[in-house]
C-alpha cells in the first residue's frame, strides 16, 4: 500500500491525505470482514437448511396432560408437531397413527378400530391414519377397565418411509 504524507491543512480544518488513507484502509478492512461474515453466514444458513430438510418430523403428545383419568368415556389425544419443511412447500404431508398398549408396550393396538398395530410401521388400513392434530379415543368402561395404558402417537411422512417420529405417554384410567 502506498501512502503520501501531506501536512494537515494550515487552517486546522479537514484531514490530511494520510489520515484519509488510514480511515479508508480501516473501512476497507471492516468491509472485508463484514463481507466475509455475511458469506460465512450464508453458507451456514444453506448447510442448516439442508440439514433441516433431511431431519425427521417431531411430535409431542399434549393431551391428556395428566396421568390419572377418572371415569373417562372418551379421551382426547392431542399433539403438537414440527415439520422440517414449510407446510406450504411441495413436500408430502405428515400423517399420524394413534396407538395404545395395555401391557407396558409389549403389544399395541390402533385406537380407531382396536386392530393389532406394530410400532414404527405405517398402518396398511388408511382409516387408522389422520392428518389432524387430535383424536377422540372412545374408552367405554366395559372394554377399557381400570388400569395403566400407554398412548403412542406416530408421525409418518406420506410416501417418505424414512420420515418417522413418535411420542408416548402413560396414563391411568380410574373406574
Amino acid at each position: 500500500m502506498h501512502s503520501t504524507n501531506i501536512a494537515p491543512s494550515s487552517r486546522g480544518k479537514g484531514f490530511s491525505l494520510a489520515e484519509v488513507s488510514v480511515v479508508l484502509g480501516i473501512i476497507s478492512i471492516l468491509t472485508m470482514g463484514v463481507c466475509w461474515t455475511l458469506e460465512q453466514t450464508t453458507r451456514v444458513m444453506r448447510v442448516t437448511e439442508a440439514r433441516v430438510r433431511t431431519e425427521l418430523p417431531h411430535v409431542i403428545i399434549t393431551a391428556p396432560s395428566g396421568q390419572e383419568l377418572p371415569k373417562p368415556e372418551n379421551i382426547v389425544v392431542a399433539w403438537t408437531w414440527w415439520e422440517p419443511y414449510p407446510s406450504s412447500s411441495d413436500y408430502p404431508p405428515i400423517q399420524y397413527a394413534t396407538l395404545y398398549s395395555r401391557d407396558g408396550g409389549r403389544t399395541w393396538r390402533n385406537m380407531r378400530d382396536d386392530s393389532t398395530a406394530r410400532p414404527g410401521e405405517k398402518p396398511s388400513d388408511l382409516r387408522n391414519l389422520t392428518d389432524r392434530i387430535s383424536f377422540g379415543w372412545d374408552v367405554p368402561a366395559e372394554k377399557f377397565p381400570e388400569g395403566n395404558y400407554t398412548i403412542r402417537l406416530e408421525a409418518f411422512g406420506d410416501e417418505v418411509p424414512q420420515h418417522y417420529a413418535y411420542d408416548q405417554h402413560d396414563v391411568l384410567i380410574k373406574r
